[in-house]
């Protein structure tokens, strides 16, 4: 599996239509990548559903920039299993049911 900051900008990147390589720490996730707090939360879920935690989206308001993002994400990530917290991940299956 990717390194959590590899997978912040793989998805910022695909959210984006963009290279990842075009990601960088110190741009501003609104005034540089336009991204409003909506789409914010959207890709931190899809992050979510790749590394299998739960993710306090909650929290994100003091998210300003991708450093920012990549740090978030990766203190939930590394808090919520070294304390053994991962979430079961529902995946819908192709006639629309949910499964764990």
């Amino acid at each position: 599996m990717k390194s959590v900051p590899a997978l912040v900008r793989a998805a910022l990147a695909h959210h984006l239509d963009c290279d990842p390589g075009k990601i960088h720490t110190r741009q501003h996730l609104e005034a540089d990548l336009d991204l409003t707090p909506l789409e914010l939360i959207v890709i931190a879920l899809e992050i979510e559903e790749l590394v299998g935690v739960a993710i306090p989206v909650e929290a994100l308001d003091d998210v300003a920039t991708v450093g920012d993002f990549v740090s978030f994400m990766s203190h939930a990530v590394a808090h919520q299993r070294a304390n053994g917290t991962a979430v079961a991940v529902l995946r819908r299956s192709r006639h629309g049911a949910m499964s764990p």
